[in-house]
């Protein structure tokens, strides 16, 4: 449920800072399904939002928290996305952008932070320890 009102308050959020772009169709996770009444979204893609800016794609992915622990996970679909757009020449800007409270209006608050698989992370972002986990398959 947290995760769904932090994306509602991006939604919101970026309709205000973006009032020409239609920021319904920019939801394209099923979160925005739900809110919008449609059948067209997809967790499976990495990220929450995708807006045009500044002739580039930028994919939006929301974190959101009870309190304002300052944390966030990423999933294997999330890093993904986070890694492709990293890679050199992307047209594509992926962004975290972290939500605390979202259920309490006057005590939220919002940061955009850089991707976390990018260079920009260093020195925003710390790698916490929790580890990654791979796989691979024998040759």
């Amino acid at each position: 449920m947290i995760g769904r009102l932090g994306e509602l308050a991006v939604y919101h959020w970026l309709k205000e800072r973006f009032p020409n772009q239609d920021i319904d169709a920019a939801w394209v996770s099923k979160n925005g399904d739900e809110q919008l009444g449609r059948s067209q979204g997809s967790d499976k893609l990495g990220f929450d939002f995708r807006v045009e800016y500044r002739k580039q794609t930028w994919q939006i992915e929301v974190k959101a928290s009870i309190g304002d622990q300052r944390r966030f996970e990423m999933g294997e679909t999330e890093v993904r996305a986070a890694r492709e757009a990293a890679r050199p020449r992307s047209r594509t800007r992926y962004v975290v952008v972290y939500v605390a409270n979202p259920h309490d209006p006057a005590n939220a608050h919002i940061d955009v932070l850089p991707n976390p698989m990018s260079s920009e992370a260093d020195g925003v972002l710390d790698l916490l320890g929790e580890g990654v986990r791979f796989g691979f398959k024998r040759r």
